[in-house]
């Protein structure tokens, strides 16, 4: 999943207070997932933040993932390529 909050409500994509979150887990099993993935910033994440970019029917997005199966937080680069149909 692929999120962008504006927490003024006027749905704005980007600026000041936006916050981007990209996340992709086990939709089977939230027990005890297989794959839960999902994007840090700040200072777990070394200062990145996550980016969305929507272009007509093209999402793509970039963050630093934690693997939420392991209790350690290890951030790893990752991208999100998506076209919708």
């Amino acid at each position: 999943m692929a999120d962008i909050y504006d927490p003024t409500g006027q749905e704005r994509l980007s600026g000041d207070g936006v916050v981007h979150t990209i996340s992709f887990n086990d939709i089977e099993n939230f027990t005890d997932p297989t794959v839960a993935w999902e994007t840090v910033e700040g200072p777990l994440a070394d200062g990145a933040m996550t980016v969305i970019t929507i272009d007509g029917k093209q999402i793509s997005g970039q963050g630093a993932f934690d693997d939420g199966t392991t209790d350690d937080i290890e951030t790893v680069p990752g991208t999100l390529e998506v076209t919708c149909p």
